[in-house]
């Protein structure tokens, strides 16, 4: 079961329609999902879940290896 269509049975057992516009005029599906969102945000958060973790390749400019530089003391 996805998340929409738990949306569809949440608002079907209140007896509401997803597209039906609550009292600050967003609707039943917006507000529903906001709600789940920030449940599953929390309950991600409670724990180093294992599928929380990734792995990330940073990539940066190489060294300079070749080529010569002349310096001078004192110059600027």
């Amino acid at each position: 079961m996805n998340v929409l269509k738990t949306l569809e049975v949440v608002s079907g057992r209140a007896g509401q329609e997803l597209t039906q516009a609550n009292v600050n005029g967003k609707k039943l599906k917006d507000l529903l999902l906001d709600i789940y969102n920030l449940r599953h945000q929390y309950f991600n958060s409670r724990y180093d879940w294992p599928w929380r973790e990734t792995t990330t390749t940073l990539q940066t400019i190489a060294n300079y290896t070749t080529g010569t530089i002349t310096v001078t003391n004192g110059s600027r």
